[in-house]
Formats: structure tokens, sequence, C-alpha cells
């Protein structure tokens, strides 16, 4: 069983980078070290299509920073809710190297 879900992770992965190379501004991110397809990919998808729309490293760290608020204003008036900014905090010391 283990040998299957072994084969099945590594299609994915494979699947993953592939789609990650196709991504231009994922494809520049991997070439941080420590940043995978995965981690390039959603960090893609969450700047959106223009990455340049932000000036510098603060500019993208306050715009986190107001997701991150903008999710816990939302968890206390609806505690089920769940954004996907919970992830991005550490990612954008990552960004400003």
């Amino acid at each position: 069983m283990y040998g299957r879900f072994q084969a099945e992770i590594e299609q994915l992965n494979e699947r993953v980078l592939e789609r990650a190379g196709e991504r231009p501004t994922a494809g520049l991110l991997m070439t941080h070290p420590g940043v995978g397809p995965i981690t390039a990919m959603a960090t893609d998808v969450f700047l959106g299509e223009s990455p340049k729309r932000f000036r510098d490293g603060k500019a993208l760290a306050s715009y986190i920073q107001d997701r991150e608020n903008s999710r816990r204003r939302a968890s206390v008036i609806a505690p089920s809710m769940h954004l996907p900014a919970k992830w991005m905090p550490p990612l954008s010391l990552e960004l400003k190297r």
C-alpha cells in the first residue's frame, strides 16, 4: 500500500512542478533556495496577475498584513470562516530577500 501511495505522490509532485514551470512568476520564485513549486504557485496565485503593482517589499508586506488583519476580524465575526491568507506572513520574509 505504501508503494502505491508513494508512486501516486511522485506523479502528483511531477504535475505540480510542470504547472509551476508554466507560470513565469512561480518559476522565478523557485530560483530562491527553499521555495518549491507548491509555495511558488501559492504565492503567485495570492499576488495575482501583476506582482509589480507593489513598489517594494514594504508595500507587499503591508498588503499581506492587511489581509491577515482582515482574516482576524472575520474570525471574530464568524469563527468558522477560514481565509487563505493564514499562511502568508512567513512568506513575506522570503520575498523581501
